[in-house]
């Protein structure tokens, strides 16, 4: 199936999500749960594949783990485990009943065929009425989900009626504050009490376009909002603090806002399209800009850029740390870079599509991305050697000294 988002739970457990939607092809919905082991003297990893969450009409776009305890593993498989005896249970007590009355109807049928014809009927009704309430509670659900991983390790599905309307694009959750932040295809942004849902405040944003992407930072109380046209910083009232418009010439996309732990700095990816030659050409660079408040006045600093892919950037995502930062490209290929220095730190061409989700673990060692290729991929964080990195500026150069070459042997000629 497609994977849209990804989120790690632990540091050796983490859940991938996505789907085919409402669609008659037979892809499913929900969130597969992994866990792996790597051996340090081996650079390998094995990964297992731990269970399934169906989410039946509904296409899982965001995952975010709210459990700070890594021993969650064990109490899902546990909590799995004791589901899957009481449905072995109830199984058994189901098929003991059915023979009970299969035995009596059977007896019955002997003595009285009418008897058997009326209470087919009365059966046949109350699958029909059954039918009929299954299809009015599956009309009244909502059109997103959230997992609810609790401290009580209790498995859960809730829903909430104003998550419902157009696809949501934007997930933030902040345990500290208790607050859970969403964005999507309406340019609305909801911002709800967590756990209870109950709503804090909405904020009409003027963005024309989707808002793909949504931050909070506790220490500067601060909400930050992307959507291809403009960023926007808000307060925790929803008053604008900053709006942010990209350049015309050439022509620039934000895809993806990031705060720095303190709230000091701020990191959006960036896609630039220029015409070279007739054709278009699109990079994805990442800017940093430094946030200075005072007076109750947001400003921003002069950006500062460094280029990561030569095609356009579809995803970013910050290290717990903040110490590392990973980004995903449409062509299939991760980018893990320093913070504040914006250096290359590894690159790796994990898949054939783009790059849907990046999340970098808990303990800064591992990469997991998804691609609309339908696959995952789990990269151990590792810099690369500085000889990939002449390699990379040979290939470069080769053709203009094979050119130069070219132009001696004729002028001695």
């Amino acid at each position: 199936m497609p994977l849209y988002c990804s989120s790690w739970i632990s540091s050796n457990c983490f859940v991938v999500g996505g789907g085919g939607g409402r669609s008659k092809t037979g892809i499913p919905n929900g969130m597969l749960f992994y866990y792996f082991s790597s051996n340090k003297n081996i650079n390998k990893m094995k990964i297992k594949r731990q269970c399934f969450f169906n989410t039946h009409d509904y296409t899982v776009l965001n995952a975010i783990s709210l459990q700070e305890k890594e021993k969650i593993l064990y109490k899902i498989e546990d909590k799995i485990k004791e589901k899957k005896e009481k449905e072995k249970e109830k199984d058994k007590i189901e098929e003991k009943d059915k023979i009970e009355e299969k035995d009596k109807i059977e007896d019955k049928i002997e003595d009285k065929i009418e008897e058997k014809d009326k209470k087919k009927d009365k059966i046949e009704d109350k699958i029909e009425e059954k039918d009929k309430i299954e299809k009015k509670d599956k009309d009244k659900e909502d059109k997103i989900f959230t997992l609810n991983l609790s401290v009580e390790s209790e498995f859960t599905l809730e829903t909430q009626k104003d998550f419902s309307g157009d696809l949501q694009k934007g997930l933030v959750i902040n345990e500290s504050e208790k607050i859970i932040g969403i964005v999507g295809d309406d340019k609305k942004i909801r911002i709800f009490k967590f756990p209870s849902f109950e709503k804090d405040i909405s904020i009409e944003a003027n963005h024309n376009s989707t808002i793909y992407s949504i931050d909070y930072n506790k220490n500067k109380n601060l909400i930050a909002t992307c959507s291809s046209d403009k960023f926007y910083i808000f307060d925790r009232e929803g008053k604008t603090l900053i709006e942010n418009v990209p350049e015309k010439n050439p022509r620039t996309v934000f895809r993806g806002i990031q705060f720095t732990k303190d709230g000091e700095k701020i990191m959006v990816g960036v896609n630039q399209f220029a015409k070279i030659r007739g054709r278009q050409k699109s990079n994805g660079f990442v800017y940093s800009y430094s946030l200075n408040l005072q007076n109750k006045t947001l400003k921003l600093s002069k950006p500062k850029k460094q280029l990561i892919f030569n095609s356009p950037i579809t995803s970013l995502k910050l290290a717990p740390n903040c110490k590392l930062c990973a980004a995903g490209s449409s062509e299939g290929e991760v980018c893990v870079f320093q913070v504040p220095s914006l250096s290359k730190f590894m690159f790796r061409k994990n898949h054939t599509l783009f790059v849907s989700s990046v999340n970098i673990s808990k303990n800064s060692r591992y990469l997991v991305s998804t691609s609309g290729d339908m696959t995952f991929s789990v990269s151990k964080i590792e810099k690369d050697p500085q000889w990939k990195f002449w390699i990379k500026w040979f290939l470069l150069i080769l053709p203009i000294l094979f050119i130069l070459y070219r132009k001696i042997l004729i002028h001695f000629l």
